[in-house]
């Protein structure tokens, strides 16, 4: 099958977003027909991304956003990146795979300032 090819728009703009070129770097790889990323690994690798665990890397989380920026943000991609794949394409399949995985995954639990659990 023939190589799929993806884009966003939002990435050919000067001031990139460093988080989202890495999502599309991801699930533009393991989209790919002959690509030989697990979906386990793409949906660990997307979920290493959040704010909670990047915060956990960085230290003190200087400069990360809020975790509802972040899920609003991926969504996004998400969803652009859905609309371009054709419907008979075999990358819809590994898509599925790929949510399921990213389902499958612990949930991430944080507190908000009102005091409210969210697990995203």
């Amino acid at each position: 099958m023939a190589p799929l090819t993806l884009r966003l728009k939002s990435l050919e703009d000067s001031d990139t977003w460093i988080i989202e070129q890495k999502a599309f770097d991801i699930l533009n790889e393991f989209l790919q027909p002959n690509s030989t990323v697990s979906p386990k690994t793409a949906a660990r690798a997307i979920d290493e991304l959040t704010p909670m665990k990047r915060r956990a890397l960085q230290g003190n989380g200087e400069g990360i956003e809020e975790p509802d920026s972040f899920l609003l943000e991926i969504c996004g991609i998400l969803i652009e990146i859905a609309k371009q794949i054709p419907h008979n394409h075999l990358s819809q399949e590994r898509f599925i795979q790929f949510f399921e995985e990213l389902n499958s995954l612990p949930p991430t639990t944080i507190t908000t300032q009102d005091v409210r659990d969210i697990s995203v």
